[in-house]
């Protein structure tokens, strides 16, 4: 996972959470630097190995954490993926949601409807900005379609237009910090097993259940074999015997 923080271009980069906020994401994902340091040993020599080929990541699909992807900031994680070049990759986790209430986190909002929402967490890079996807048949000033109906915008102007506009069924979800990656790495993190790459649909990216959506998507874990390796120096059982 990169540390890179550079903004995509289609970002309004005014559009910040407030500081008393940041920590309520980073709280259950600290030691940022210890963790990503953590999650490359286990890119490039942990135990997990993919058991057949993964289908190649794109934008608009989800990766889906492997039941093996132990580390804080991913484990049981659905990233949405925004942007898949040659440059590396850049994707939003859509099934963790934080306590922070918008219209608090992004002071912007308030008298807006921001009160109706709650922040989500991202991912571990630039959680002092914000993006935000919704789900409309009408093109946003500022979007960029994403999948099916779906648009992904970080202007602020068209957020606050959006709570204001709409009622409680509005389909939105606001994102503190993003997942990156540079190039080569989310394929190395694919390769060793760590990621799943599975067609994405609008109305699993809005399941209010992110743990549910992780669960029904992860597939199930590899069966072990029944075997065991023999050894002539050691009393083992095979169990054909």
């Amino acid at each position: 996972m990169s540390s890179n923080s550079t903004w995509p271009e289609w970002a309004d980069a005014s559009t910040s959470v407030a500081a008393a906020h940041r920590p309520q994401c980073r709280r259950r994902h600290r030691g940022g630097l210890a963790l990503l340091l953590l999650f490359a040993s286990f890119v490039s020599g942990g135990p997990v190995e993919a058991q057949e080929p993964e289908p190649a990541p794109a934008a608009g699909m989800f990766l889906v954490a492997s039941r093996d992807l132990q580390v804080p900031f991913f484990t049981r994680s659905v990233i949405l993926l925004l942007q898949y070049d040659r440059s590396g990759a850049m994707g939003l986790i859509v099934n963790r949601p934080t306590e922070a209430v918008l219209s608090d986190a992004i002071p912007a909002t308030k008298g807006h409807g921001g009160d109706r929402h709650h922040l989500h967490f991202g991912g571990p890079v630039s959680v002092q900005s914000v993006l935000y996807i919704t789900r409309s048949s009408e093109a946003l000033p500022s979007g960029v379609s994403v999948l099916e109906d779906l648009q992904v915008s970080g202007h602020l102007s068209s957020l606050q237009a959006l709570l204001a506009d709409s009622a409680d069924a509005v389909e939105l979800k606001v994102f503190a910090g993003y997942s990156g990656w540079a190039p080569g790495q989310l394929e190395a993190e694919i390769q060793r097993g760590g990621w799943h790459v599975m067609p994405a649909s609008a109305e699993q990216v809005f399941e209010p259940d992110g743990e549910r959506l992780w669960r029904d998507l992860a597939p199930p874990p590899a069966p072990l074999s029944a075997r065991l390796t023999y050894h002539d120096d050691h009393d083992f059982i095979r169990p054909d015997r």
